[in-house]
């Protein structure tokens, strides 16, 4: 993941996990799957939250995340549980509202 991070040109658009943290408490980062290996590596310092699935690969990636200091939430609709996938955004809400400083980072083409 070091390769990948000194190697990779990074576009910040909008406030840095630090600046959203300072100025607005809490934040919620939108990223695409491709960049989960790059901003785990990258972002870990600010500990973030952030969502899994239940399956396989969300273990996976999972495990990998709470290593660089993540706090992961399992659920997502992969599996087709809408009740479970609403279980897990209100436990989320709830999480962000209890605790100042959350930082959120979802992947939004998942």
């Amino acid at each position: 993941m070091w390769l990948v991070y000194r190697t990779s040109r990074v576009e910040e658009l909008g406030p840095h996990p630090g600046i959203a943290r300072r100025e607005f408490g809490r934040a919620v980062f939108a990223l695409w799957h491709e960049e989960v290996f790059f901003v785990a590596y990258g972002f870990g310092k600010y500990h973030p939250d952030t969502l899994a699935s239940h399956g396989d690969s969300g273990a996976i990636i999972s495990r990998m995340l709470e290593m660089c200091g993540y706090n992961v939430f399992r659920g997502g609709s992969s599996s087709g549980d809408r009740r479970r996938s609403a279980a897990v955004i209100a436990e989320m809400i709830d999480h962000m509202q209890q605790q100042p400083g959350v930082i959120y980072g979802i992947t939004t083409d998942g």
